[in-house]
């Protein structure tokens, strides 16, 4: 009896192994580009951060990293790059379980340097985790693309990250499910705060936006389902601010709201929120 309960235990315990993340301590680009898998926490030691970009045009050059084919119904999971005006994006395919942080409760950062292209697209991919991070570019961009961006992916948190601008937006969901973003910032952005397509199940809490500028900030669009903004604060922003195709899949709720110019649609959204404009309502 006592053999067969110490068998079950062994057994418990390679279970319990197996599903756990493997975590990996990175101090480099080279280590951080190697680390990205599924099943991985990868934990950022160099409080300097990271430039992506030499490494990515490096990998293309020696033939590492394969271009993304968005006509392909079944693509391959792993690390592929796409072309962008002025250089290329990297863009992280199938992968799950993948948690993405630092070492401290400090950010650190990961830059890029095309004005076009994502900092991290994400397709396909479930369980992904942001923590801890500054994302930007180097330089600001216009017309295209922004700082992170989900495409089909289920169950993605980023919590205590900094997306700053230069990316056209700091957020885009399009068919993604169960998103969650927490005491993070989205800032400096060229165009838009975000954009959520047919995706549900979205929430923003204890999260500031500000200093964006100049288009319709808050994209949804009428096929998104359950967004939710709970004590949120949308601070010094350009534009109109809130362009929802349906707010009845959307809550605006204790948030803080100081906006000089165009409200857009979506009052139907607002549940308690303190307004610091008399043109609001």
């Amino acid at each position: 009896m006592k053999r067969i309960a110490l068998t079950l235990f062994a057994i418990l315990c390679t279970v319990v192994a197996m599903a756990a993340p493997k975590r990996i301590l990175v101090n480099t680009v080279e280590e951080f580009i190697g680390a990205i898998g599924s099943n991985r926490e990868i934990v950022i030691c160099n409080e300097e951060g990271f430039l992506l970009t030499p490494l990515i045009n490096q990998m293309i050059d020696e033939g590492k990293i394969k271009e993304y084919d968005r006509s392909s119904r079944a693509p391959q999971a792993g690390l592929r790059y796409e072309r962008e005006h002025d250089g290329p994006m990297l863009v992280l395919v199938g992968f799950e379980n993948l948690t993405i942080r630092t070492n401290s409760d400090d950010r650190y950062s990961i830059e890029v340097t095309p004005r076009y292209a994502n900092v991290l697209t994400f397709i396909s991919c479930k369980n992904i985790k942001l923590s801890n991070l500054y994302l930007g570019h180097t330089v600001e961009g216009y017309c295209t693309n922004g700082v992170v961006a989900f495409d089909d992916c289920t169950g993605i948190t980023i919590e205590n990250c900094g997306l700053f601008g230069c990316g056209t937006e700091g957020v885009e969901l399009r068919q993604c499910k169960n998103f969650t973003m927490t005491n993070s910032e989205i800032f400096h952005c060229s165009y838009h705060i975000m954009h959520i397509a047919g995706s549900a199940n979205c929430k923003f809490t204890n999260c500031l936006f500000y200093n964006n500028k100049e288009f319709g900030q808050v994209n949804i669009d009428s096929s998104s389902e359950n967004v939710l903004f709970d004590r949120c604060s949308f601070v010094k922003n350009k534009g109109t601010l809130f362009c929802i195709e349906n707010p009845s899949n959307v809550v605006i709720r204790h948030c803080l709201i100081q906006h000089d110019g165009d409200a857009g649609n979506g009052y139907e959204s607002y549940q308690d929120c303190m307004f610091a404009h008399d043109n609001w309502k």
